[in-house]
């Protein structure tokens, strides 16, 4: 006597639950990729507005030139509020370990911003051979983070 046993069809209700979980997860994988660009976007962003800043800072304010001075200011602020509104309300979600890296990512950025201001300020110079690399470099890690969305 041999035991053979058929393998049966789901039912419909299992059939159906299955089909649940799939969509689910296409969905899943769908939020977490929007999440990623947006992010990496908004990291971009902000790293290219506080070097754009930093160059601002360096190059208009000691020139004494108060309505330049304050639309560059208010420009930055501006433009960085829209960044983050359009941040929070375009993302679907944060993907595992994103606010770390970001978070990592700014006070590296934040910290070579200080320090060019400070650079800036005891030496009075302004030539573009050391400012435009300094600027570039401030924004580098934000920008590495924000290519780099994934890694969490």
């Amino acid at each position: 006597m041999t035991d053979e046993t058929t393998p049966e069809s789901p039912s419909p209700d299992a059939q159906a639950l299955l089909a649940a979980a799939a969509e689910g997860a296409e969905a899943g994988t769908a939020i977490a990729h929007r999440a990623r660009v947006a992010s990496g976007a908004f990291a971009i962003t902000v790293g290219v507005l506080i070097a754009l800043f930093l160059l601002g800072t360096i190059y208009v304010y000691p020139l004494g030139q108060i309505t330049a001075s304050v639309a560059i200011t208010v420009a930055y602020g501006v433009l960085l509020v829209a960044a983050a509104l359009l941040y929070r309300w375009g993302r679907p979600g944060a993907t595992p370990g994103w606010r770390q890296q970001y978070a990592k990512g700014f006070v590296i950025t934040i910290v070579l911003y200080a320090v060019g201001i400070s650079v800036s300020t005891s030496t009075q110079s302004t030539t573009p051979a050391l400012w435009v690399p300094w600027a570039v470099a401030t924004a580098l890690p934000l920008v590495i983070v924000g290519l780099r969305p994934e890694r969490g």
